[in-house]
């Protein structure tokens, strides 16, 4: 058996993580979606929202100057969401909701994979200048109003802009 080598600069623990659920989260069904995980109360599809937010914090975080010093750490941060919290019980109960509201399963994973992907991208850009951050994730998520449009599952092919309409033509000449 090969022997994996160790992975220690926080951007390839980054990428290695998030690459690596973003190759699970791919392969479930829209039926596996609604399967219990280990997580007591949570769905497949719960879990992969939840993961969806982590990640859309990451790009906060990543992206978005603190004027002073952190006010929470890595075990303070989780104070309000501890169990049998009003917190807890909220962030429950959004999860399920909005993790339901994906049509199809797959807009939903393919919405975690870009995120992750964004993740990484944006924190290989802090690395020390000189150091090319390699290429910008491509957006090849799913079209977020595909199921306004009927129940047909998203391309997975790179969104197209709209087309103009002739009103706005006109207001451009």
């Amino acid at each position: 058996m090969p022997q994996e080598r160790e992975v220690t600069e926080p951007a390839e623990v980054l990428r290695a993580s998030y690459g690596a659920f973003a190759a699970v989260v791919r392969s479930i069904t829209d039926e596996r979606s609604w399967l219990p995980t280990g997580c007591v109360g949570w769905s497949v599809r719960d879990l992969v929202f939840h993961c969806l937010s982590d990640a859309q914090r990451g790009l906060v975080a990543l992206h978005t100057p603190a004027e002073g010093m952190p006010d929470r750490d890595a075990v303070t941060y989780w104070a309000d969401w501890r169990p049998g919290t009003v917190g807890a019980a909220n962030g429950r109960r959004y999860n399920r909701v909005v993790a339901s509201m994906f049509l199809h399963v797959e807009q939903l994973c393919e919405l975690y994979a870009e995120t992750a992907a964004a993740v990484v991208y944006g924190r290989r850009r802090d690395r020390p200048a000189g150091r090319d951050p390699g290429p910008r994730p491509a957006r090849r998520g799913p079209d977020p109003h595909a199921g306004r449009r009927g129940d047909d599952p998203p391309s997975r092919s790179r969104r197209v802009p709209p087309r103009r309409t002739r009103a706005l033509d006109r207001r451009a000449r």
